[in-house]
């Protein structure tokens, strides 16, 4: 009864914090497997693998405190999806912000690295990351690359500041 209680546990922690941090139950388990190269940070996965060593730090010494099984899994899976995710944005968005000031833009914009992760990818719709633009030239920026990229203009005139788009006069490709 008790490895069920503990599966059954450890299952809804990580349903409950996939939905917490990325808006789907199965969103983790395609970034760490059919998705794993949409974030071109290198080592980024060392960083989960020091979030997952610190969970297991912190729940030993909670078992050794008295915690129960079921509860320091539950608990191992909240630190561990926390800890990971929280080390991953830190790291991407250091090496965003780096790229961001050898790049040089005239103006740019950004969404947080977890606004990116509940929302891309996007089957139907163009989410936006970041976007820069430098010499009235529009870029955006890509996680899989780590870099800022020529952004259309035809998809400009839907994603970007209406204040940019009229400053540069940015218009359709016709």
């Amino acid at each position: 009864m008790k490895n069920s209680q503990i599966i059954l546990i450890g299952l809804s922690t990580y349903i409950a914090m996939a939905w917490l941090l990325t808006g789907n139950v199965f969103r983790p388990i395609f970034f760490l497997t059919f998705w794993i190269d949409r974030l071109g940070a290198p080592y980024w996965p060392a960083h989960l693998l020091v979030g997952i060593g610190l969970s297991l730090i912190i729940v030993k010494g909670m078992g050794r405190i008295g915690f129960d099984k079921q509860t320091t899994f539950g608990l191992f899976v909240v630190f561990s999806m926390c800890l990971s995710t929280g080390l991953i944005a830190a790291y991407a968005s250091y090496l965003r912000l780096k790229e961001s000031a050898a790049f040089q833009a005239d103006r740019e914009f950004r969404n947080s690295f977890f606004a990116s992760l509940r929302n891309a990818p996007a089957d139907f719709q163009f989410f936006l990351h970041g976007a820069a633009l430098k010499d009235c030239v529009p870029y955006t920026w890509s996680y899989s690359y780590m870099a800022y990229g020529e952004l259309s203009k035809n998809i400009a005139i839907n994603v970007l500041p209406y204040e940019w788009l009229d400053e540069c006069a940015i218009e359709a490709d016709r």
